[in-house]
């Protein structure tokens, strides 16, 4: 399955529009338009996505970088924190989403350093008072 497959099944299997998915990764509906085709409208070259856009796309999917790559054919590849700081990192956004109150710390962890997700659960345990 191509990138531009894999993005239109989970609009399709998540009953979005591409505007809100695009909104959800942090990027424009163009660019997400692009994507879905594989083709620069522009040039009619091959699209060629940036790791960063890969990181923005899994985020907003709640999936890791890894489960992307390993999920579209074109790049099985592992380009992301070592699976202890990946599985960390899952746990923390998974803890914001199912909190109301941290919610809008979620959106503080899209694309996030390892320095600054540290920072990140040090806010969280000043909040829960640890």
């Amino acid at each position: 399955m191509t990138l531009g497959e894999y993005i239109s099944e989970y609009i399709g299997k998540h009953a979005m529009s591409q505007r809100q998915f695009a909104i959800n990764c942090g990027l424009t509906n163009g660019y997400i338009s692009m994507l879905v085709s594989g083709v620069n409208p522009k040039t009619g070259k091959p699209l060629k996505p940036t790791i960063d856009t890969y990181m923005k796309l899994a985020n907003g999917m709640g999936i890791t970088l890894d489960k992307l790559f390993d999920d579209i054919d074109d790049n099985p590849v592992r380009l992301t924190l070592s699976e202890d700081d990946e599985d960390e990192l899952w746990e923390i956004r998974e803890e914001l989403r199912r909190n109301p109150e941290y919610r809008s710390m979620l959106k503080l962890t899209k694309g996030a350093t390892k320095k600054e997700m540290e920072q990140i659960k040090q806010m969280i345990r000043v909040i829960r008072g640890e």
